[in-house]
């Protein structure tokens, strides 16, 4: 239709016109939009399957927070080490970290990372743990709390694993 002819309309034509006009206009908008969230979802998807985990790295990593009484740090530090140091040695671990907070050196945490679901149990029942458990236990401020996480990046295990080495483990001392 020309716009001669639009202009020369009944009214009534004319709005029907118009509304399928707006109607058209609004189900083409409508159609991009998708279109963009589409393509958003497939590229969101495409990026997140590389930092994603796989079969290999679905780690679970445990925040373990410590709030230690004060005067006792240097030897929650020196316990929790010696724990630390065997643990790292374990095959369903892949990292045991200490950390200290620098405005109040009372409040530790430890950032466990295991490599399988039966990996915190077996960790648990080692002479090493046990020793640290009993040991640390009256130096708790408060009892110890921890937080589940699943991992999400790094997706390799390269990114979790201590290095590999001659046997030596020189890193843990």
């Amino acid at each position: 239709m020309t716009n001669f002819q639009k202009h020369h309309l009944p009214p009534n034509d004319f709005s029907k016109i118009h509304r399928l006009n707006q109607q058209q206009h609004h189900q083409h908008h409508h159609q991009q939009q998708q279109q963009q969230q589409q393509q958003q979802q497939h590229i969101y998807n495409n990026q997140s399957s590389s930092f994603s985990t796989n079969t290999n790295t679905d780690y679970l990593i445990v925040h373990v927070f410590v709030k230690c009484k004060p005067g006792t740090e240097d030897a929650f530090v020196e316990a929790t080490l010696a724990n630390g140091r065997q643990s790292a040695k374990e095959s369903g671990i892949a990292r045991f970290d200490i950390i200290q907070q620098q405005e109040d050196p009372t409040q530790f945490v430890l950032v466990e990372v295991y490599k399988n679901a039966g990996a915190p149990a077996a960790h648990k029942d080692t002479e090493h743990y046990k020793v640290w458990r009993d040991t640390v236990a009256s130096m708790m401020e408060v009892p110890r709390s921890a937080i589940k996480y699943k991992n999400i990046f790094p997706s390799l295990p390269s990114g979790w694993d201590y290095p590999e080495d001659d046997g030596e483990k020189s890193w843990l001392e």
